[in-house]
């Protein structure tokens, strides 16, 4: 409600009432042009009676939106106790019903690609569990494997060098053996499958 003149007038805005859109510091009515301009952002809206009436009750002429009160079409609605189902569902619909665009919903229809796409997602989700074991030893078999392919090079590098010193040694043999300082065949050979390996 504000004030023009000395007269009431009816008026709608979004959200909450705060004192401080109507009411100054000292305590005074600001001035109507001025609440105008402060709840123009908040859509404001004077009422006319039947516009009050409709955002009162839901029923008949809405302007500046619905307040979200049960319309009272007789005294036996003062209890909701004594409604029954039908009527509570009939009311409810009579009182939003510019916001409803369709009265009924038909799950079947309009959810079952959703539905079906739900159920596949937690059914997956549930294989993915059951394997959720055999998932951490592979990964912790993959860990190992990992470390292990590290050191592969380290290792190649120390078994060169050591084949290779191995050959230089058989080399060595082989030479001197050519040359007669009296190294026999039979070691020769096993100095060969030494280096060469089985």
């Amino acid at each position: 409600m504000a004030f023009e003149g000395l007269r009431f007038r009816a008026v709608s805005f979004d959200g909450r009432f705060k004192r401080e859109d109507v009411i100054s510091k000292e305590g005074r009515i600001i001035d109507v042009r001025i609440i105008k301009a402060r709840l123009a952002a908040r859509n404001y809206a004077l009422l006319a009676p039947r516009h009050l009436r409709g955002a009162l009750t839901g029923l008949g002429e809405l302007k500046g939106g619905h307040f979200g009160l049960v319309p009272l079409k007789s005294r036996n609605h003062l209890r909701l106790s004594y409604l029954r189902q039908e009527e509570l569902k009939s009311m409810i619909l009579d009182i939003f019903k510019g916001d409803f665009h369709c009265p009924a919903i038909d799950l079947e229809k309009q959810y079952s690609d959703h539905y079906r796409r739900v159920r596949q997602e937690t059914l997956d989700l549930q294989e993915l569990k059951s394997l959720e074991a055999h998932i951490r030893e592979l990964l912790k078999k993959n860990w190992k494997r990992s470390i292990l392919l590290g050191r592969l090079p380290v290792l190649w590098e120390a078994l060169e060098e050591r084949f290779k010193k191995r050959r230089e040694a058989f080399e060595q043999l082989q030479a001197r053996r050519v040359k007669g300082d009296g190294r026999t065949e039979k070691g020769a050979g096993a100095c060969q499958g030494y280096v060469e390996g089985p």
